[in-house]
């Protein structure tokens, strides 16, 4: 009677692990772009600032959905779709960057950084690929090729963000864009960066943000009660190692 307890017993603990097994396995994320007939994805997190939020699904039949979550034109879902060359060149952007050997999470030291994670499928395999800063170019120019689709123009929309109504000509209200003046967005030519904080100490003009992953874009500010607007603003444009430079903005909605 002993054995038969403890095999009855062996039974029952092997079932209660077997079911958490299962429930666990059901309950975790699936990983993302997972799904039939997904062949590629990207999937913005959110950073300590505000970073658009949003995850991005291509098909292999060209039809592309989009989910924005914070901080982007689009909230809510969306939908458009691909041209056959155009999801032909992005498999090819794929391949050429042999995504299948490439790691599946690259390692970060700054946890404010939105983390983005592309997803591929060839069909016959699949992977997934995360990270934040110090990527490899194959894996920050996947990125661009996506970020280029999620921004590209004709998108339709199917369903709203609660207490949304998609964008601004679809809530009933006006947009309305904000200047502020004490702030400027540059983008300096590579390498130039530090070097031109610098010069520009003398001016009380100082780093705040850095705009763009990829160090492209950047945030700096300056006292308005030494330089007027203007004149700061065409100050830094003629400085040779700034590419461009405009005055950032904020956008309001103002109802009827």
């Amino acid at each position: 009677m002993k054995l038969n307890s403890n095999l009855q017993m062996k039974f029952f603990l092997n079932t209660i692990s077997l079911l958490t097994l299962v429930f666990l396995m059901s309950c975790s994320p699936k990983i993302v772009g997972d799904g039939e007939g997904v062949v590629a994805s990207i999937q913005r997190g959110p950073c300590f600032g505000k970073c658009p939020v949003y995850t991005m699904q291509v098909y292999k039949d060209g039809k592309v959905m989009y989910q924005g979550e914070r901080f982007t034109t689009k909230m809510g879902t969306y939908t458009k779709t691909l041209g056959s060359k155009e999801l032909k060149e992005l498999n090819k952007l794929f391949a050429s960057a042999d995504f299948f050997n490439l790691q599946e999470e690259y390692p970060t030291e700054i946890p404010d950084l939105a983390k983005v994670t592309l997803y591929y499928s060839n069909g016959k395999e699949s992977k997934k690929v995360g990270g934040k800063e110090n990527r490899p170019p194959a894996v920050m120019q996947l990125q661009y090729a996506m970020e280029k689709i999620a921004e590209s123009p004709d998108w339709t929309l199917v369903k709203a963000a609660p207490g949304e109504g998609g964008n601004t000509d679809e809530r009933n209200g006006e947009a309305k864009e904000e200047i502020i003046h004490s702030e400027i967005i540059i983008e300096p030519k590579p390498g130039t960066l530090a070097r031109f904080l610098q010069d520009w100490d003398s001016k009380s003009v100082y780093l705040t943000d850095r705009i763009t992953e990829d160090g492209r874009l950047w945030l700096i500010k300056y006292s308005t009660k030494t330089y007027t607007p203007e004149a700061m603003l065409e100050m830094i444009k003629a400085d040779e190692r700034i590419i461009s430079a405009q005055f950032n903005k904020k956008l309001q909605t103002r109802s009827e």
